[in-house]
């Protein structure tokens, strides 16, 4: 703000340096050479100014976009490119155990060639919207980036956050080749979220170059195109309906958690890296599932809820994976956590388990693992988001009752939305059970909440 502010005091005294020298000609100098130093002082100032108010409008225009949620803006304030984007960690891509290589900590590992590469370069050859499904750290995003990096390079690239969606439209619409980029797409379909119209309006009619690129976890994906039996024929037709238009107008390519034979031949020739070495020669997981910690993490998990370990974080992590299994994929704050993680340590045992106090359980877990990625993510403005690969445990415990009403009524009408559309979509609570305890009204008595089956 201070910034525009000096700029626009610089515009008004270059203003009146033009103003000031036709004062002085008028009245010391004859009409006509007077005339002559005023057009002289105005074209003077004319560059200057010009220069002057185009950098007022780039710094509205940064501004704008940052206000829409979209990050790394250039300093013209324009979208930057995508060859501009090198720290495929800021896009997603989960970070890997850092190893120094020529002085510098790296902390991700070498790229391996996917068997679904090509359908990858494919479809996002063709444009489009295009979306790439598979279960956390199957290589989603790793492979999204690479692509795009090889085949679009020169394109915009537009990053937003979900609350900047909406807010998209205009940057898309300047540049005649642009990417839109959309990491983990179902933090983007809740309430004022990706619609087919915005979706349209963002493709354009063709005469632009514009690519729609997003990924999905599996569980998530089918929560949304397969709505559950146990709801009402209109809301499920519904809602199969509204998943039809949007998700399934995409060119949807699936990758596997697990690594197939030739894609372990493939990481077996970056034996030089000791994470890739590592993850090859554990056959339990997949290669990406290991580079990312994961097994280890999830190790961690369990062991913290032995007495005198770390109890407590392993309560408020387990709060934080099940708001992100009922739908709220916004980080969420402390006191909300604070508030919500009592339940699963009472549940454990509570004081007989010895729980560390709250400000030690929240920076051990956002400790990284093995220096790659902790199990708690923490956002900058004070938020708290669950590892995606801990929601994709197949032993999880069902949420307990009440957890989503209890969440729910700590959110903002939004986020409180996306918490109930994802409720029905788990077939939990019949329509509308969320929404009385949201507004306030009086609450009904809840049937505890069944398995998921993850």
């Amino acid at each position: 703000m201070a910034g525009r502010i000096h700029l626009w005091i610089a515009y008004f005294v270059l203003a009146g340096i033009a103003g000031l020298a036709g004062v002085i000609a008028a009245i010391w100098m004859p009409p006509e050479r007077a005339a002559a130093v005023a057009a002289a002082a105005a074209a003077i100032t004319v560059l200057p100014v010009t220069r002057v108010s185009a950098r007022i409008d780039t710094v509205a225009r940064q501004r704008e976009l940052m206000s829409a949620g979209l990050y790394a803006v250039s300093a013209t304030g324009r979208l930057p490119r995508v060859r501009d984007l090198n720290d495929p960690i800021t896009l997603g891509v989960h970070a890997a155990e850092p190893v120094v290589k020529n002085g510098v900590e790296d902390r991700v590992a070498p790229f391996i060639r996917r068997d679904r590469e090509a359908d990858v370069h494919a479809a996002v050859t063709r444009g489009g919207f295009v979306l790439i499904v598979g279960e956390s750290t199957a290589g989603k995003t790793r492979l999204a980036y690479e692509v795009l990096l090889r085949l679009r390079p020169n394109h915009a690239i537009a990053c937003p956050t979900p609350s900047g969606l909406s807010s998209l439209l205009p940057a898309v619409l300047e540049e005649k080749r642009c990417v839109v980029w959309l990491d983990d797409l179902e933090r983007y379909l809740g309430a004022q979220g990706l619609t087919v119209t915005l979706l349209a309006q963002l493709l354009g009619d063709g005469s632009r170059d514009v690519l729609v690129l997003a990924t999905m976890r599996a569980h998530e994906h089918h929560q949304f195109v397969s709505p559950p039996n146990e709801l009402s024929p209109d809301e499920r037709a519904r809602r199969e309906r509204t998943a039809r238009d949007l998700l399934q107008s995409a060119r949807t390519i699936r990758i596997d958690r697990h690594w197939s034979a030739a894609e372990r031949e493939r990481a077996a020739e970056h034996a030089d890296d000791p994470r890739l070495a590592r993850a090859v020669d554990d056959k339990r997981f997949g290669i990406a599932e290991t580079l990312a910690c994961g097994p280890t993490m999830l190790e961690s998990w369990r062991n913290a809820w032995a007495p005198g370990g770390h109890p407590r974080a392993a309560a408020v992590l387990a709060a934080a994976v099940d708001c992100r299994r009922l739908g709220m994929h916004a980080p969420v704050s402390s006191a909300i956590l604070a508030d919500l993680h009592v339940r699963y340590l009472d549940d454990r045992g509570g004081d007989r388990l010895r729980p560390e106090q709250l400000d030690e359980a929240l920076p051990w877990l956002c400790t990284p693992v093995h220096g790659a990625t902790g199990s708690l993510l923490i956002s900058s403005t004070d938020g708290y988001q669950a590892f995606d690969y801990l929601l994709d445990v197949p032993d999880l415990q069902p949420v307990p009752e009440g957890m989503p009403l209890n969440l729910g009524s700590r959110l903002d009408p939004a986020h409180a939305h996306s918490v109930g559309l994802a409720v029905g979509r788990l077939g939990r609570w019949g329509a509308g059970a969320l929404g009385g305890g949201v507004s306030g009204a009086r609450c009904r008595r809840r049937r505890a909440c069944p398995s998921s089956g993850l």
